[in-house]
Protein backbone atom coordinates (compact mmCIF):
# COMPACT_ATOMS: atom_id res chain seq x y z
CA UNK A 1 0.00 0.00 0.00
CA UNK A 2 1.60 3.46 -1.06
CA UNK A 3 1.07 5.81 1.42
CA UNK A 4 1.82 9.46 1.39
CA UNK A 5 4.89 10.50 3.02
CA UNK A 6 4.72 13.39 5.37
CA UNK A 7 7.95 15.63 3.82
CA UNK A 8 9.86 18.26 5.72
CA UNK A 9 9.58 21.77 3.61
CA UNK A 10 11.45 25.18 3.48
CA UNK A 11 11.95 28.52 4.64
CA UNK A 12 15.12 30.46 4.52
CA UNK A 13 15.88 31.81 8.15
CA UNK A 14 19.99 32.01 8.39
CA UNK A 15 23.32 30.82 6.68
CA UNK A 16 25.00 29.25 8.57
CA UNK A 17 28.34 31.04 10.85
CA UNK A 18 31.67 29.43 10.23
CA UNK A 19 34.33 29.48 12.38
CA UNK A 20 38.24 27.95 11.93
CA UNK A 21 40.39 26.72 14.67
CA UNK A 22 43.29 28.44 12.62
CA UNK A 23 43.76 31.07 11.06
CA UNK A 24 45.23 29.92 7.62
CA UNK A 25 43.75 27.61 5.06
CA UNK A 26 45.18 25.65 2.30
CA UNK A 27 45.50 27.05 -1.66
CA UNK A 28 44.19 25.74 -4.34
CA UNK A 29 47.56 24.12 -5.04
CA UNK A 30 47.24 21.72 -1.90
CA UNK A 31 44.00 19.88 -3.03
CA UNK A 32 44.04 20.47 -7.18
CA UNK A 33 46.17 18.22 -9.09
CA UNK A 34 47.77 19.14 -12.14
CA UNK A 35 48.77 16.75 -15.13
CA UNK A 36 52.45 18.43 -15.51
CA UNK A 37 52.24 17.11 -19.25
CA UNK A 38 49.77 18.58 -20.01
CA UNK A 39 49.82 21.45 -18.38
CA UNK A 40 46.41 21.82 -17.43
CA UNK A 41 43.97 20.76 -15.00
CA UNK A 42 43.21 17.31 -15.83
CA UNK A 43 39.93 15.70 -15.67
CA UNK A 44 37.69 15.57 -12.26
CA UNK A 45 34.23 13.32 -12.17
CA UNK A 46 31.84 14.62 -9.65
CA UNK A 47 31.81 12.28 -6.62
CA UNK A 48 28.47 12.28 -5.95
CA UNK A 49 27.44 10.64 -9.18
CA UNK A 50 23.97 8.67 -9.09
CA UNK A 51 23.77 5.19 -8.10
CA UNK A 52 22.02 3.64 -11.20
CA UNK A 53 19.42 6.00 -11.52
CA UNK A 54 19.40 7.38 -8.02
CA UNK A 55 20.39 11.19 -8.05
CA UNK A 56 20.96 12.56 -4.26
CA UNK A 57 19.66 15.32 -3.19
CA UNK A 58 19.61 16.43 0.76
CA UNK A 59 21.24 13.38 2.26
CA UNK A 60 18.61 11.33 0.45
CA UNK A 61 18.23 9.55 -2.35
CA UNK A 62 15.51 10.18 -4.99
CA UNK A 63 12.68 7.48 -5.40
CA UNK A 64 13.59 4.72 -7.09
CA UNK A 65 11.30 2.48 -9.30
CA UNK A 66 12.25 -0.49 -8.42
CA UNK A 67 11.61 -0.75 -4.85
CA UNK A 68 8.34 -1.89 -4.01
CA UNK A 69 5.93 -3.53 -1.82
CA UNK A 70 7.75 -6.04 0.28
CA UNK A 71 7.60 -10.12 -0.98
CA UNK A 72 5.32 -12.38 0.69
CA UNK A 73 5.82 -12.79 3.83
CA UNK A 74 8.45 -10.24 4.36
CA UNK A 75 7.22 -7.60 7.63
CA UNK A 76 8.22 -4.26 8.23
CA UNK A 77 10.06 -3.28 11.09
CA UNK A 78 10.88 -0.06 13.23
CA UNK A 79 12.85 2.28 11.17
CA UNK A 80 16.49 2.30 13.24
CA UNK A 81 17.56 5.36 11.07
CA UNK A 82 17.55 8.45 13.32
CA UNK A 83 18.04 10.73 10.72
CA UNK A 84 14.77 9.69 9.72
CA UNK A 85 11.56 10.81 11.37
CA UNK A 86 10.06 8.04 13.67
CA UNK A 87 7.09 6.37 12.77
CA UNK A 88 4.64 4.32 15.34
CA UNK A 89 4.72 1.19 15.52
CA UNK A 90 2.87 -1.49 13.80
CA UNK A 91 1.47 -4.94 14.97
CA UNK A 92 4.97 -7.61 14.00
CA UNK A 93 2.76 -10.78 14.26
CA UNK A 94 -0.10 -11.73 16.85
CA UNK A 95 0.83 -15.19 16.89
CA UNK A 96 4.12 -17.16 16.03
CA UNK A 97 5.37 -17.15 12.34
CA UNK A 98 6.89 -20.14 10.65
CA UNK A 99 9.77 -19.80 8.87
CA UNK A 100 9.52 -18.14 5.84
CA UNK A 101 11.63 -16.77 2.91
CA UNK A 102 12.51 -16.76 -1.07
CA UNK A 103 15.27 -18.07 -2.71
CA UNK A 104 16.90 -17.39 -6.06
CA UNK A 105 19.06 -19.34 -8.26
CA UNK A 106 20.18 -18.66 -12.23
CA UNK A 107 22.82 -18.82 -14.46
CA UNK A 108 23.33 -16.72 -17.78
CA UNK A 109 25.96 -16.22 -20.45
CA UNK A 110 29.74 -15.96 -19.88
CA UNK A 111 29.62 -18.48 -16.97
CA UNK A 112 27.46 -16.86 -14.91
CA UNK A 113 26.03 -18.27 -11.49
CA UNK A 114 23.68 -16.28 -9.51
CA UNK A 115 21.88 -16.83 -6.01
CA UNK A 116 19.55 -13.96 -3.40
CA UNK A 117 17.20 -14.63 -1.03
CA UNK A 118 15.84 -14.52 2.26
CA UNK A 119 14.97 -15.99 5.28
CA UNK A 120 13.25 -15.22 8.50
CA UNK A 121 10.74 -15.89 11.49
CA UNK A 122 9.11 -14.08 14.57
CA UNK A 123 7.31 -14.03 17.27
CA UNK A 124 5.04 -11.96 19.04
CA UNK A 125 7.80 -9.95 20.20
CA UNK A 126 11.07 -11.41 18.45
CA UNK A 127 11.99 -11.47 14.74
CA UNK A 128 15.16 -12.57 12.90
CA UNK A 129 15.83 -12.37 9.38
CA UNK A 130 18.54 -13.54 7.14
CA UNK A 131 19.48 -11.99 3.63
CA UNK A 132 22.18 -12.55 1.23
CA UNK A 133 23.23 -12.78 -2.13
CA UNK A 134 25.86 -13.77 -4.59
CA UNK A 135 26.92 -13.46 -8.28
CA UNK A 136 29.83 -13.97 -10.51
CA UNK A 137 30.98 -13.99 -13.98
CA UNK A 138 34.01 -14.99 -16.19
CA UNK A 139 33.43 -11.84 -18.33
CA UNK A 140 33.54 -11.89 -22.72
CA UNK A 141 36.99 -10.84 -22.29
CA UNK A 142 40.17 -11.40 -20.58
CA UNK A 143 40.35 -9.76 -16.88
CA UNK A 144 36.76 -9.28 -17.41
CA UNK A 145 35.60 -11.56 -14.52
CA UNK A 146 33.74 -10.15 -11.41
CA UNK A 147 32.34 -11.20 -8.47
CA UNK A 148 30.54 -10.08 -5.47
CA UNK A 149 28.71 -11.16 -2.45
CA UNK A 150 26.88 -10.10 0.66
CA UNK A 151 24.96 -11.12 3.93
CA UNK A 152 23.20 -9.43 6.44
CA UNK A 153 21.64 -11.02 10.15
CA UNK A 154 19.18 -8.78 11.61
CA UNK A 155 17.34 -9.77 15.06
CA UNK A 156 14.84 -8.14 17.12
CA UNK A 157 12.92 -7.74 20.16
CA UNK A 158 10.12 -5.53 20.82
CA UNK A 159 8.71 -4.36 24.00
CA UNK A 160 5.81 -3.80 25.43
CA UNK A 161 3.80 -0.92 26.79
CA UNK A 162 4.39 -1.79 29.81
CA UNK A 163 8.24 -1.73 29.37
CA UNK A 164 8.76 1.78 31.61
CA UNK A 165 11.42 3.60 29.88
CA UNK A 166 11.34 1.32 26.78
CA UNK A 167 7.43 1.03 26.38
CA UNK A 168 6.63 0.04 22.53
CA UNK A 169 9.98 0.17 21.35
CA UNK A 170 12.44 -2.27 20.20
CA UNK A 171 16.26 -3.65 20.61
CA UNK A 172 17.71 -4.76 17.22
CA UNK A 173 20.79 -5.92 16.58
CA UNK A 174 22.49 -6.07 12.90
CA UNK A 175 25.59 -7.99 11.09
CA UNK A 176 26.21 -7.37 7.47
CA UNK A 177 29.41 -8.18 5.05
CA UNK A 178 29.95 -7.32 1.64
CA UNK A 179 32.67 -8.08 -0.61
CA UNK A 180 33.22 -7.27 -4.71
CA UNK A 181 36.42 -8.76 -6.69
CA UNK A 182 37.15 -7.49 -9.91
CA UNK A 183 39.96 -6.08 -12.12
CA UNK A 184 41.29 -2.73 -13.14
CA UNK A 185 41.41 -3.79 -17.11
CA UNK A 186 41.15 -0.62 -18.32
CA UNK A 187 44.35 0.35 -16.41
CA UNK A 188 48.21 0.63 -17.07
CA UNK A 189 47.91 -2.96 -15.52
CA UNK A 190 44.74 -4.59 -16.53
CA UNK A 191 45.31 -7.80 -14.76
CA UNK A 192 45.98 -6.12 -12.06
CA UNK A 193 42.68 -7.98 -9.46
CA UNK A 194 40.59 -6.06 -6.60
CA UNK A 195 38.74 -6.27 -3.40
CA UNK A 196 36.33 -4.23 -1.83
CA UNK A 197 35.17 -5.70 1.86
CA UNK A 198 32.91 -4.32 3.93
CA UNK A 199 32.37 -5.78 7.38
CA UNK A 200 29.45 -3.67 9.37
CA UNK A 201 27.61 -4.06 12.53
CA UNK A 202 25.27 -2.27 14.82
CA UNK A 203 22.51 -1.82 17.79
CA UNK A 204 19.66 0.16 18.67
CA UNK A 205 17.13 0.64 21.24
CA UNK A 206 14.02 2.39 20.27
CA UNK A 207 10.76 3.62 22.60
CA UNK A 208 7.39 5.57 21.44
CA UNK A 209 5.33 6.53 24.13
CA UNK A 210 1.54 7.12 24.48
CA UNK A 211 1.82 11.17 24.21
CA UNK A 212 3.45 10.64 20.63
CA UNK A 213 7.01 11.40 22.20
CA UNK A 214 10.03 8.76 21.61
CA UNK A 215 13.85 7.93 22.37
CA UNK A 216 16.51 6.11 19.83
CA UNK A 217 19.99 5.29 20.27
CA UNK A 218 22.01 3.32 17.97
CA UNK A 219 25.58 2.23 17.74
CA UNK A 220 27.16 1.36 14.93
CA UNK A 221 30.75 -0.49 13.70
CA UNK A 222 32.37 -0.68 9.98
CA UNK A 223 35.61 -1.88 8.29
CA UNK A 224 36.01 -1.55 5.08
CA UNK A 225 39.34 -2.37 2.66
CA UNK A 226 40.54 -1.37 -0.98
CA UNK A 227 42.73 -4.15 -1.65
CA UNK A 228 45.00 -5.13 -4.47
CA UNK A 229 49.01 -3.98 -5.09
CA UNK A 230 48.23 -1.41 -1.58
CA UNK A 231 45.72 -1.72 0.93
CA UNK A 232 43.82 0.97 2.24
CA UNK A 233 41.73 0.24 5.49
CA UNK A 234 38.84 2.08 6.71
CA UNK A 235 37.33 1.71 10.24
CA UNK A 236 34.12 3.75 11.36
CA UNK A 237 32.58 4.04 14.55
CA UNK A 238 29.99 5.78 15.06
CA UNK A 239 26.82 6.72 18.15
CA UNK A 240 23.72 8.30 17.50
CA UNK A 241 20.80 9.59 19.86
CA UNK A 242 17.13 10.96 19.19
CA UNK A 243 14.43 12.23 21.09
CA UNK A 244 11.21 13.89 20.62
CA UNK A 245 8.85 15.77 22.78
CA UNK A 246 5.25 16.68 21.66
CA UNK A 247 3.31 19.29 23.87
CA UNK A 248 -0.39 20.03 22.24
CA UNK A 249 0.45 21.87 18.75
CA UNK A 250 4.48 22.20 19.37
CA UNK A 251 6.74 19.37 18.96
CA UNK A 252 11.02 18.91 19.70
CA UNK A 253 12.74 16.67 17.75
CA UNK A 254 16.65 16.31 18.57
CA UNK A 255 19.55 13.85 17.15
CA UNK A 256 23.04 13.90 17.71
CA UNK A 257 25.57 11.63 15.62
CA UNK A 258 29.34 11.38 16.49
CA UNK A 259 31.74 9.64 13.97
CA UNK A 260 35.57 8.78 14.27
CA UNK A 261 37.30 7.73 11.25
CA UNK A 262 40.85 5.49 11.07
CA UNK A 263 42.66 4.76 8.14
CA UNK A 264 45.78 3.59 6.54
CA UNK A 265 46.90 4.61 3.55
CA UNK A 266 49.83 5.67 1.03
CA UNK A 267 50.00 9.02 1.86
CA UNK A 268 50.03 11.16 4.98
CA UNK A 269 46.98 11.86 6.89
CA UNK A 270 45.06 12.82 10.10
CA UNK A 271 41.97 10.82 11.20
CA UNK A 272 38.54 12.24 10.17
CA UNK A 273 36.41 13.08 13.17
CA UNK A 274 32.13 14.28 12.42
CA UNK A 275 30.22 15.40 14.79
CA UNK A 276 26.60 16.68 14.36
CA UNK A 277 23.55 18.05 16.43
CA UNK A 278 20.07 19.07 15.22
CA UNK A 279 17.31 20.64 17.23
CA UNK A 280 13.55 21.08 15.05
CA UNK A 281 10.89 22.40 16.43
CA UNK A 282 7.57 21.97 14.69
CA UNK A 283 4.18 23.99 15.03
CA UNK A 284 1.19 22.53 14.08
CA UNK A 285 -1.55 24.82 14.28
CA UNK A 286 -3.78 22.45 12.13
CA UNK A 287 -3.51 18.81 10.88
CA UNK A 288 -3.16 20.68 7.12
CA UNK A 289 -0.44 22.19 8.22
CA UNK A 290 3.15 22.00 9.56
CA UNK A 291 5.68 25.14 10.21
CA UNK A 292 9.16 24.45 11.84
CA UNK A 293 12.24 25.60 12.69
CA UNK A 294 16.15 24.15 11.99
CA UNK A 295 19.01 24.64 14.32
CA UNK A 296 22.39 22.46 13.07
CA UNK A 297 25.68 22.54 14.66
CA UNK A 298 28.97 20.71 13.32
CA UNK A 299 32.18 19.69 14.69
CA UNK A 300 33.99 18.12 12.01
CA UNK A 301 38.02 17.23 10.29
CA UNK A 302 39.04 15.79 7.22
CA UNK A 303 42.38 13.95 6.95
CA UNK A 304 43.89 17.81 4.93
CA UNK A 305 42.11 20.26 5.83
CA UNK A 306 42.02 22.12 9.91
CA UNK A 307 39.16 21.09 12.12
CA UNK A 308 36.31 23.79 11.27
CA UNK A 309 32.65 24.30 13.27
CA UNK A 310 29.76 26.20 12.51
CA UNK A 311 26.43 26.43 13.46
CA UNK A 312 23.59 27.44 11.03
CA UNK A 313 19.49 27.84 11.13
CA UNK A 314 16.94 27.00 8.58
CA UNK A 315 12.96 25.90 8.63
CA UNK A 316 10.44 24.77 6.22
CA UNK A 317 6.68 24.24 5.69
CA UNK A 318 4.23 21.58 4.62
CA UNK A 319 0.88 22.16 3.73
CA UNK A 320 -1.46 19.39 3.14
CA UNK A 321 -3.71 21.24 0.56
CA UNK A 322 -6.24 18.32 0.34
CA UNK A 323 -6.01 14.72 0.96
CA UNK A 324 -4.01 14.43 -1.96
CA UNK A 325 -1.79 16.82 -2.52
CA UNK A 326 1.00 18.38 -0.34
CA UNK A 327 3.31 21.32 -1.04
CA UNK A 328 6.61 21.39 0.63
CA UNK A 329 9.38 24.01 1.09
CA UNK A 330 12.53 23.52 2.93
CA UNK A 331 15.70 25.61 3.39
CA UNK A 332 18.33 23.55 5.97
CA UNK A 333 22.26 23.89 5.56
CA UNK A 334 24.04 20.50 6.24
CA UNK A 335 27.53 19.18 6.06
CA UNK A 336 27.68 15.39 4.06
CA UNK A 337 30.05 13.39 6.19
CA UNK A 338 32.13 11.10 3.39
CA UNK A 339 34.09 7.90 3.55
CA UNK A 340 36.35 5.63 1.54
CA UNK A 341 33.87 3.06 1.39
CA UNK A 342 31.15 5.68 -0.03
CA UNK A 343 33.50 7.11 -2.76
CA UNK A 344 34.41 3.17 -3.78
CA UNK A 345 31.30 2.36 -3.87
CA UNK A 346 30.44 5.15 -6.38
CA UNK A 347 33.58 4.62 -8.16
CA UNK A 348 35.50 1.00 -7.97
CA UNK A 349 38.46 1.89 -10.18
CA UNK A 350 39.78 4.72 -7.32
CA UNK A 351 43.51 5.35 -6.77
CA UNK A 352 44.83 5.52 -3.17
CA UNK A 353 45.83 9.06 -3.78
CA UNK A 354 42.82 10.23 -2.12
CA UNK A 355 42.13 12.39 0.97
CA UNK A 356 38.56 11.91 3.05
CA UNK A 357 37.17 15.60 3.44
CA UNK A 358 32.76 16.74 4.37
CA UNK A 359 31.17 18.57 1.96
CA UNK A 360 29.08 21.63 3.16
CA UNK A 361 26.12 22.40 2.35
CA UNK A 362 25.93 26.36 3.15
CA UNK A 363 22.82 26.37 1.28
CA UNK A 364 20.26 24.05 0.51
CA UNK A 365 16.56 24.77 -0.23
CA UNK A 366 14.01 22.50 -1.93
CA UNK A 367 10.64 22.35 -2.65
CA UNK A 368 7.92 21.07 -4.13
CA UNK A 369 4.49 19.13 -4.07
CA UNK A 370 3.56 15.15 -3.92
CA UNK A 371 0.37 14.05 -5.43
CA UNK A 372 -1.17 10.81 -4.21
CA UNK A 373 -4.43 9.60 -5.93
CA UNK A 374 -6.52 6.31 -5.18
CA UNK A 375 -4.11 4.30 -3.01
CA UNK A 376 -2.42 3.53 -6.11
CA UNK A 377 -0.40 6.22 -7.77
CA UNK A 378 2.25 8.66 -6.15
CA UNK A 379 4.42 11.43 -8.07
CA UNK A 380 6.67 13.81 -7.03
CA UNK A 381 8.27 17.06 -8.37
CA UNK A 382 11.10 18.69 -6.34
CA UNK A 383 13.81 21.51 -7.69
CA UNK A 384 16.56 22.52 -4.96
CA UNK A 385 19.67 24.63 -5.30
CA UNK A 386 22.65 24.15 -3.08
CA UNK A 387 26.15 25.91 -2.95
CA UNK A 388 28.56 23.27 -1.61
CA UNK A 389 32.47 23.71 0.07
CA UNK A 390 34.77 21.70 -0.32
CA UNK A 391 32.89 19.59 -3.08
CA UNK A 392 34.26 16.13 -3.97
CA UNK A 393 35.63 15.67 -7.15
CA UNK A 394 36.81 11.93 -8.76
CA UNK A 395 40.52 13.32 -10.30
CA UNK A 396 41.13 11.00 -13.49
CA UNK A 397 44.98 10.05 -13.63
CA UNK A 398 46.79 8.92 -16.51
CA UNK A 399 46.88 5.44 -15.42
CA UNK A 400 43.24 5.48 -15.53
CA UNK A 401 42.50 5.24 -12.28
CA UNK A 402 40.44 8.05 -10.01
CA UNK A 403 41.18 10.23 -6.92
CA UNK A 404 39.34 12.06 -4.94
CA UNK A 405 39.82 15.94 -4.81
CA UNK A 406 37.87 18.85 -3.59
CA UNK A 407 36.77 21.98 -5.20
CA UNK A 408 38.46 23.66 -3.03
CA UNK A 409 38.64 27.28 -2.46
CA UNK A 410 36.20 27.55 -4.83
CA UNK A 411 32.37 27.18 -4.23
CA UNK A 412 30.05 24.65 -6.10
CA UNK A 413 26.73 25.77 -7.44
CA UNK A 414 23.93 22.64 -7.61
CA UNK A 415 20.79 23.23 -9.47
CA UNK A 416 18.29 20.29 -9.40
CA UNK A 417 14.93 19.40 -10.67
CA UNK A 418 13.82 16.32 -10.13
CA UNK A 419 10.10 14.04 -10.87
CA UNK A 420 9.12 10.82 -9.84
CA UNK A 421 5.98 8.46 -10.02
CA UNK A 422 4.79 5.07 -8.67
CA UNK A 423 1.49 3.61 -10.16
CA UNK A 424 -0.85 0.66 -10.12
CA UNK A 425 -3.01 0.45 -12.63
CA UNK A 426 -5.52 -2.37 -11.79
CA UNK A 427 -4.35 -5.52 -10.84
CA UNK A 428 -2.07 -6.32 -13.19
CA UNK A 429 0.26 -3.22 -14.28
CA UNK A 430 2.86 -1.52 -12.09
CA UNK A 431 5.08 1.01 -13.10
CA UNK A 432 7.55 2.94 -12.09
CA UNK A 433 9.75 6.10 -13.38
CA UNK A 434 12.27 8.84 -12.45
CA UNK A 435 13.93 12.11 -14.06
CA UNK A 436 16.51 14.15 -12.76
CA UNK A 437 17.79 17.30 -14.11
CA UNK A 438 20.85 18.66 -12.29
CA UNK A 439 23.58 21.32 -13.52
CA UNK A 440 26.95 21.37 -11.00
CA UNK A 441 28.99 24.30 -11.50
CA UNK A 442 32.12 26.07 -10.29
CA UNK A 443 30.61 29.56 -8.71
CA UNK A 444 34.07 31.30 -9.45
CA UNK A 445 34.95 30.43 -13.19
CA UNK A 446 31.20 28.61 -14.11
CA UNK A 447 32.83 25.51 -15.32
CA UNK A 448 30.76 22.45 -15.59
CA UNK A 449 31.80 19.73 -13.52
CA UNK A 450 32.62 16.90 -15.86
CA UNK A 451 31.43 13.04 -15.97
CA UNK A 452 28.32 14.63 -14.32
CA UNK A 453 25.39 13.58 -16.70
CA UNK A 454 22.87 16.41 -16.40
CA UNK A 455 20.00 14.14 -17.19
CA UNK A 456 19.47 10.68 -15.87
CA UNK A 457 16.21 8.76 -16.50
CA UNK A 458 15.06 5.56 -15.22
CA UNK A 459 11.91 3.47 -15.72
CA UNK A 460 10.39 0.48 -14.66
CA UNK A 461 7.34 -1.44 -16.14
CA UNK A 462 5.78 -4.75 -14.83
CA UNK A 463 2.56 -6.37 -16.38
CA UNK A 464 0.79 -9.96 -15.23
CA UNK A 465 0.02 -11.09 -18.95
CA UNK A 466 -2.39 -13.59 -17.74
CA UNK A 467 -2.46 -15.66 -13.93
CA UNK A 468 0.91 -17.39 -15.27
CA UNK A 469 3.20 -15.37 -17.34
CA UNK A 470 4.11 -11.97 -16.70
CA UNK A 471 6.67 -9.71 -17.83
CA UNK A 472 9.08 -7.08 -16.92
CA UNK A 473 11.59 -4.54 -18.73
CA UNK A 474 13.05 -1.54 -16.98
CA UNK A 475 15.53 1.87 -18.52
CA UNK A 476 18.35 3.81 -17.44
CA UNK A 477 19.65 6.34 -19.46
CA UNK A 478 22.60 9.33 -18.81
CA UNK A 479 22.59 12.11 -21.02
CA UNK A 480 26.24 12.95 -22.54
CA UNK A 481 28.86 13.73 -19.92
CA UNK A 482 31.93 16.57 -20.88
CA UNK A 483 35.45 15.02 -20.04
CA UNK A 484 36.81 18.43 -18.78
CA UNK A 485 35.94 21.61 -17.50
CA UNK A 486 33.33 23.30 -19.60
CA UNK A 487 35.53 21.67 -22.55
CA UNK A 488 36.61 18.74 -24.64
CA UNK A 489 34.12 16.32 -27.15
CA UNK A 490 31.44 15.60 -25.32
CA UNK A 491 31.33 11.47 -23.95
CA UNK A 492 28.29 9.83 -25.93
CA UNK A 493 24.97 9.32 -23.67
CA UNK A 494 24.17 5.77 -22.08
CA UNK A 495 21.31 3.74 -22.46
CA UNK A 496 20.93 0.53 -20.80
CA UNK A 497 17.70 -1.92 -21.34
CA UNK A 498 17.07 -5.18 -19.59
CA UNK A 499 13.63 -7.36 -19.54
CA UNK A 500 12.43 -10.21 -17.72
CA UNK A 501 9.66 -12.92 -19.22
CA UNK A 502 8.65 -14.93 -16.57
CA UNK A 503 5.90 -17.99 -16.12
CA UNK A 504 4.40 -18.95 -12.58
CA UNK A 505 3.89 -22.57 -11.78
CA UNK A 506 1.96 -22.09 -8.41
CA UNK A 507 2.18 -19.06 -5.77
CA UNK A 508 5.29 -19.84 -4.82
CA UNK A 509 7.14 -21.44 -7.80
CA UNK A 510 8.08 -19.45 -10.88
CA UNK A 511 10.94 -19.51 -13.80
CA UNK A 512 12.09 -16.38 -15.77
CA UNK A 513 14.41 -15.54 -18.30
CA UNK A 514 16.19 -12.17 -18.28
CA UNK A 515 18.02 -10.25 -20.91
CA UNK A 516 20.41 -7.88 -20.04
CA UNK A 517 21.79 -4.97 -21.61
CA UNK A 518 19.20 -5.57 -25.12
CA UNK A 519 20.82 -2.82 -27.08
CA UNK A 520 24.49 -4.44 -26.80
CA UNK A 521 25.82 -0.99 -24.99
CA UNK A 522 29.25 -1.57 -24.44
CA UNK A 523 30.68 1.76 -23.29
CA UNK A 524 30.85 2.31 -19.90
CA UNK A 525 30.34 5.42 -17.68
CA UNK A 526 33.96 5.54 -16.56
CA UNK A 527 36.68 6.36 -19.55
CA UNK A 528 38.83 3.35 -20.72
CA UNK A 529 35.96 0.72 -18.93
CA UNK A 530 33.40 -0.81 -20.73
CA UNK A 531 29.73 -2.60 -19.83
CA UNK A 532 28.83 -6.12 -19.74
CA UNK A 533 27.79 -6.91 -23.28
CA UNK A 534 23.80 -8.06 -24.41
CA UNK A 535 23.72 -11.46 -22.15
CA UNK A 536 21.12 -13.95 -21.24
CA UNK A 537 19.73 -15.94 -18.12
CA UNK A 538 17.57 -18.44 -16.74
CA UNK A 539 16.44 -18.35 -13.00
CA UNK A 540 13.97 -20.23 -10.60
CA UNK A 541 12.65 -18.91 -7.66
CA UNK A 542 10.76 -20.59 -4.99
CA UNK A 543 9.32 -18.64 -1.56
CA UNK A 544 7.59 -20.24 1.28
Amino acid sequence: MIRLALITLAVLLGRPAMGFSQDTVRTSADSVAVDSTAGKRAMPVNAELPDSAKVTIEESKIFDPSTFPPSLGEREAIEADLRKPPKPRTSFAETPEPMRGTIKVGYGMYVSPMINGWVGTNTPTTDITLRGGFASTQGHAPNRDTRSGNAQLTGGLFFSENAGMFANGRLESSASIAHDKYRLYGSTTPDRERTLNTLAGSVSISAFYSDGGYLKAKANLEHSSLDDSVRMKEIILGAEVGFGVRMGVFSLDGTTNVSYNFYTTSIPTSDPTFAEGRLTLHYRPSERLDLYVIGVGYDFRGTSFPKRRWVGSGGGIVWNASNSLALFAEYKPYVQQNTLSKFARQNPFLDYRIHIEHTEFLDNAVAGFEVRARESFVGKISMAYQEAYRYPVFWHRRENLWSVEYDFPWIARVLSFQSELHAELGENVTTGFTLSYRKVRDRMYNWTIPYLPSLTMSALYRQKLSRKVFVESDVQYFSSRLPQFSAGQALRPLTFWNATFGYNFSQRVSMSVTIENILDQQRGYWEGYASQPRRGSLSIELIW
